[in-house]
């Protein structure tokens, strides 16, 4: 976050989207640290890791819409957990961590409920299921925002000039080739490893607001 173009072109603007990520990152951080595993030996290793994690988690439904997806990738780890990596399923750590979450995020859950407008109308202005963005061809959106996020990862980013300089890839090359590697290694090794299947279904889930997105 402190290097890569787009976090540091939005910090200029002081969008708080921008806090996205590094929030979610140290949340991440203590919630793999709390979660059983064989290097900490113990089965209950980290009430209080679970609780920090999900008191960082709960301030990023404050920065950003795309938190909202986040959700559905915690899920899906937990659930690949559960079949496929049982020492590291800890439903006492888990609920811990969404009460915490929930805390935090108790008074903007509040608040949307109680303007339902607020809730879904950003979401309707920017999605490609909207007709007044999909023009009535929504197949053809799809794809085209699918082959536009594939190539933001290739050879070309966003070219709105507040997101990104205009038309800059994520990675250079270099990087950029290792990024296709890691995500191939990640893939190939995730139904064994926790850490490749939480990067995989990460990048899986959160890559979607980008393709459903009208920019």
């Amino acid at each position: 976050c402190a290097v890569t173009v787009w976090t540091l072109n939005l910090s200029r603007v002081g969008f708080r989207a921008v806090t996205f990520p590094p929030l979610m990152a140290c949340s991440l951080l203590l919630l793999w640290r709390g979660l059983p595993s064989r290097a900490n030996g113990a089965r209950r290793p980290g009430l209080w890791y679970m609780a920090g994690a999900g008191a960082l988690y709960g301030p990023c439904f404050y920065t950003y819409l795309v938190a909202r997806f986040s959700v559905l990738a915690l899920l899906l780890y937990a659930l690949y957990s559960l079949l496929r990596d049982r020492r590291r399923f800890w439903l006492g750590g888990w609920l811990l961590f969404a009460a915490a979450s929930l805390l935090v995020a108790l008074p903007l859950l509040i608040y949307f409920l109680q303007h339902w407008d607020s809730t879904l109308g950003r979401i309707g202005q920017v999605s490609i299921f909207s007709p007044a963005i999909n023009e009535g061809r929504l197949p053809g959106a799809f794809l085209r925002h699918l082959w536009l996020t594939f190539r933001a990862f290739v050879d070309r980013g966003d070219t709105i000039p507040r997101h990104n300089v205009p038309g800059r890839p994520i990675f250079d090359p270099l990087l950029s080739m290792a990024f296709w590697v890691g995500l191939a290694l990640a893939v190939r090794r995730s139904p064994r490893q926790s850490a490749c299947a939480l990067g995989a279904i990460w990048l899986a889930v959160m890559v979607w607001p980008t393709i459903l997105a009208e920019d």
